[in-house]
């Protein structure tokens, strides 16, 4: 039996006709939406997507504990691009206390705690206000770094930041 063209597929029909399942050619609607992307590890094809883009998504994934696979992004060898390593390096660091989620308001980032320490994956730039003798870290790839904290910080984007309470 020969199969219609795509154009001429039933909406009811679109999935088996297509070999898929209609919407999940793009993963475009869990971009910038935390909710969907808590808890989540899913295997995603980039498609048109620049590295920037898929850097910035994953970050965002990543701060809801969440993880996307991008099987299009390794070579032959698996070698996974240097800027998915650096994301999976400052995971792995603070992922043990990524326990108790909030979603801060104005889409600035994510804040996580677990007792006395407050982990910030920071989306937009924002003004922290800090406990006085609270312990600051900027979590980087080769590990955390201490910073010199006053009573707020500026806290960048696409940066992870730990606070520790004394």
């Amino acid at each position: 039996m020969p199969q219609p063209e795509p154009a001429e597929v039933a909406v009811g029909q679109a999935q088996h006709a297509l070999g898929g399942v209609v919407g999940q050619n793009d993963f475009g609607w869990w971009v910038d939406e935390e909710d969907m992307a808590f808890n989540v590890c899913m295997h995603v094809e980039s498609r048109k997507r620049t590295d920037d883009e898929l850097k910035k998504i994953q970050f965002r994934v990543m701060a809801n504990r969440g993880y996307f696979m991008y099987g299009d992004q390794m070579d032959l060898c698996h070698r996974i691009p240097d800027w998915y390593a650096e994301l999976n390096h400052i995971y792995n660091q603070v992922v043990g206390d990524m326990q108790e989620r909030s979603l801060l308001t104005e889409n600035q980032g994510v804040r996580w705690q677990n007792g006395d320490i407050t982990i910030f994956w920071v989306f937009e730039e924002m003004k922290l206000d800090l406990d006085p003798g609270a312990a600051v870290e900027v979590i980087r790839k080769s590990g955390p770094e201490a910073l010199d904290a006053a009573a707020t910080l500026i806290a960048k984007p696409g940066t992870v930041y730990r606070l520790t309470r004394k």
